[in-house]
C-alpha cells in the first residue's frame, strides 16, 4: 500500500496541488488578453497566445498494462483530472493540454531494474513462493529491453512541451509524444478489454522468446 500511496501523491495528488497554485495566475492572464482582444480594434496591438496549462501524464493513463497497475492507475487519475479542469477552465479562456509521452529514458525508467530487485529482496518468502524466481527473471528481462529497444530519447518529449507551451496557437486537447503512441498505443487502446489483454499477453510472450 506504501507505493500505491506513493504512486498517488505524486502521480496525481501532485498534479493537482501545483494546477490548484497556478489556476490564479492563469486567471489574471485570461483576463489581460481579453482586454488586448477589445482595445485591438482601437489601436493595433500585438497578437497575444492564450494561457495554456500543460499536465504531464503517460499513454499508461490511457493503456494499462501489467506490472504497472499503481503506474497506471495514477496516471490514469491525472488524464481524467486533465479533462475535467479543460472543460472548467474552458470558460476563462483557458487551455489544458494532457501531454501523453510513451516510455522515454529518464532516470525513473533507468531506476527500474535496481526497484525491481528491491522490491523483490524485501518480499516475503510466501510472496517469494507464489510469483516464483522465473516470474521475477522475466519481468528484469522485459524492463531491461524496455529500456534498450522500445524507450525514446527523452529530449522528445522536451521538444514537445516547449513547442506546446510557447505557440501562439492554442496546444491539442492531448499531446501524444512518441511514434509508438501516435500509431500502436492509440489503435490498442481501443480494442475491447479481452483482445488488449491478449495482444498485451502476447506482446509479452515475443518479449521473452
Amino acid at each position: 500500500m506504501a507505493d500505491f500511496e506513493r504512486d498517488c501523491a505524486v502521480n496525481y495528488l501532485g498534479v493537482v496541488r501545483v494546477s490548484k497554485a497556478f489556476v490564479p495566475q492563469l486567471r489574471r492572464s485570461a483576463q489581460l488578453v481579453a482586454q488586448r482582444a477589445a482595445q485591438r480594434w482601437k489601436r493595433p496591438t500585438a497578437s497575444a497566445a492564450a494561457p495554456r496549462m500543460l499536465i504531464v501524464s503517460s499513454m499508461a493513463g490511457k493503456l494499462p498494462s501489467p506490472l504497472l497497475s499503481s503506474y497506471c492507475a495514477t496516471k490514469h487519475a491525472s488524464v481524467a483530472f486533465a479533462a475535467s479542469l479543460r472543460m472548467e477552465l474552458a470558460i476563462w479562456g483557458i487551455n489544458v493540454c494532457t501531454v501523453l509521452p510513451s516510455f522515454h529514458r529518464t532516470p525513473l525508467l533507468e531506476g527500474s531494474l535496481p526497484s525491481l530487485r528491491r522490491v523483490w529482496a524485501a518480499a516475503t518468502p510466501e510472496v517469494r513462493a507464489q510469483y516464483g524466481e522465473p516470474c521475477f527473471s522475466s519481468t528484469l528481462v522485459c524492463c531491461n529491453q524496455l529500456m534498450t529497444d522500445w524507450a525514446w530519447d527523452a529530449a522528445r518529449v522536451t521538444e514537445g512541451l516547449a513547442g506546446a507551451a510557447t505557440g501562439l496557437r492554442a496546444p491539442p486537447c492531448e499531446l501524444t509524444i512518441g511514434s509508438d503512441a501516435v500509431f500502436a498505443l492509440h489503435v490498442m487502446r481501443r480494442l475491447l478489454a479481452l483482445v488488449l489483454a491478449l495482444a498485451l499477453a502476447l506482446a509479452l510472450t515475443l518479449t521473452l522468446t
